[in-house]
């Protein structure tokens, strides 16, 4: 169950950090041939999502598209944490999914589940750190100037995040990760404890033969 749980949990990991549509902000383009038109572009660590449009006989087709950050955009302190973490709750988490797995079916002391857990632990809190993307310049001050050319205007004048469903994919894997280090302490617990039961009835075998061999001796006359 807990490999089950750890490779949901990757995999909301991977496609949360990986996504171009982590947030969104609401924006509003100005063109001769489109006129005015309000739409959200969705950003995430490493790329954002735009919109493509072809106008075809008076009919405009539109698209989503994921786009790579160009070297006008410079991403702060915070933004680089986020990224840096995104990659290590990604390969943290994916290995010790994996070693998970292998031992899973062969005898494992105690002090391996522990292991893991503290892995899954860590893993968690690499997951939860990616939210400092939040509080960084992709919100705060977004460049997307510099990502839709000079036609593109901020509706309001002020670039408010929303959360998008990569961010709330996000918070899905931060809380199974959380809950795949709270399952492998309790079967490390689990583990401990029964091997502690099972060396105890070591004496219990010594004793029954005493009383064995002072019922097989003759009674004093």
């Amino acid at each position: 169950m807990t490999p089950f749980t750890a490779f949901l949990a990757w995999i909301c990991s991977l496609v949360a950090n990986f996504t171009c549509d982590y947030i969104t902000i609401d924006l509003t383009i100005t063109n001769e041939t489109v006129g005015t038109l309000t739409y959200y572009l969705g950003f995430g660590f490493w790329n954002y999502q735009g919109w493509s449009y072809l106008v075809q006989e008076g009919t405009i087709y539109y698209a989503r598209t994921c786009y790579t950050y160009s070297d006008l955009v410079n991403p702060d302190a915070k933004w680089k944490s986020a990224q840096a973490f995104s990659i290590i709750a990604v390969v943290i988490g994916g290995l010790a999914m994996c070693f998970n797995c292998c031992v899973i079916c062969t005898p494992t002391p105690a002090k391996w589940y522990q292991c893991f857990s503290l892995l899954y632990l860590f893993t968690c809190l690499s997951q939860a750190l990616t939210f400092l993307f939040l509080s960084s310049n992709a919100c705060q001050n977004n460049p997307v100037y510099n990502l839709e050319s000079d036609l593109v205007e901020i509706t309001g004048g002020s670039a408010k995040c929303s959360l998008s469903w990569g961010a709330n994919t996000g918070i899905a894997a931060t809380v199974l990760w959380f809950v795949t280090a709270c399952m492998m302490c309790c079967v490390g617990f689990k583990e401990s404890k029964g091997a502690d039961s099972y060396d105890e009835p070591e004496d219990v075998p010594i004793q029954a033969e005493k009383k064995e061999a002072a019922a097989d001796e003759p009674a004093a006359e």
